[in-house]
């Protein structure tokens, strides 16, 4: 099923059966003294990508997990990986590809759950340029440089037998000027943040989901230093716990979860904050696993995607990128 029927299909949401496959523990909740203090560094700045932490931290699932969150907004020259490991933050949203390229420098992180199970990255087109799908491609011009889209592209690419030659490579602008202005035929973009800004603003395009061509990345990933999990699981597991049904509940009620979202948002574009909202939703809970949890196949597939584009110059086994147990613990219901 495309990743685009998963979103028409997201207003009606199983909740029984969302429910059913996140196990909360049972008795009741123990009680702190006080609150310990904890930092997350986020991937971008503040919007509805980020709702269910929001929601954990407004409802009060933090702090009843014994800890009081401060959020650290992202973007564009922030360094997510180095922000954790100088202890500025004690806990990171990232891509996949940047926690594997950094356990490959031998950085001590390691991926607690992850929150986009699919990936909201696309490649967008002009309508008018006649690109709908992959083998359409050569002999146009995408924005692409300088972004975390480099080793999907390339996949895309290769799964057709097409020479990157064949295609201009451009840098990538985050407000899509370059595309907008007709500079470029193609360019990267997001399902949840800005495809929905072109919609409203009527511009006609096609998109092409990687999902859709067997490219399977995972998205925005929480993530540790392997010294916090070594000296302090306990609040590790209280934290990806508290993260996790903050995520829960946003997804069973996301009309609360964007009055949440709204009193964060930078941008107070409701409408827009609204669809990225519903746009995010089929994306951290397919159906298919619980939320947060992590696959080693997945893992394996990113890994080799990476070596094989020439992203990762020292081999390593990319279970180490990783780690189930907070996971299978929050699970267990323990």
């Amino acid at each position: 099923m495309s990743v685009f029927t998963r979103i028409g299909k997201c207003r009606s949401l199983p909740i029984l059966i969302l429910a059913s496959v996140f196990i909360v523990s049972c008795g009741s909740a123990p009680e702190f003294e006080k609150l310990e203090p904890v930092t997350l560094q986020l991937k971008w700045v503040h919007q509805a990508q980020f709702a269910g932490f929001y929601t954990a931290q407004e409802q009060g699932h933090y702090s009843r997990e014994g800890l009081k969150v401060n959020f650290v907004e992202g973007g564009p020259n922030i360094d997510l990986i180095q922000q954790v490991l100088d202890g500025k933050a004690d806990f990171g949203v990232a891509a996949p590809e940047q926690i594997l390229a950094a356990v490959e420098r031998g950085e001590p992180v390691k991926a607690v759950a992850v929150i986009y199970r699919l990936n909201p990255m696309v490649f967008i087109a002009h309508a008018d340029t006649g690109i709908e799908r992959p083998h359409e491609i050569p002999g146009h011009s995408i924005a692409i440089l300088g972004s975390h889209a480099d080793t999907q592209f390339l996949a895309l690419l290769k799964n057709y037998d097409i020479d990157p030659e064949e295609v201009e490579w451009r840098a990538y602008e985050y407000n899509l000027q370059t595309f907008l202005d007709r500079e470029v035929d193609l360019t990267i973009g997001y399902m949840t943040g800005n495809l929905i800004r072109l919609r409203q603003e009527d511009v006609d395009v096609n998109i092409i989901w990687p999902g859709d061509y067997g490219i399977h990345f995972y998205a925005d990933t929480l993530f540790t230093t392997d010294e916090l999990i070594s000296s302090d699981p306990d609040l590790v597991r209280r934290f990806v716990h508290a993260s996790l049904t903050g995520w829960r509940v946003a997804i069973e009620d996301p009309a609360s979860a964007l009055e949440t979202v709204m009193r964060y948002a930078q941008n107070p574009d409701r409408e827009l904050q609204s669809q990225m909202l519903e746009a995010s939703i089929p994306m951290v809970y397919t159906g298919e696993a619980p939320i947060g949890w992590m696959e080693a196949t997945k893992w394996t597939g990113m890994y080799t995607m990476l070596e094989e584009h020439g992203f990762l110059n020292e081999s390593f086994d990319p279970d180490t990128a990783y780690t189930l147990e907070f996971l299978e613990t929050i699970y267990s219901g323990e």
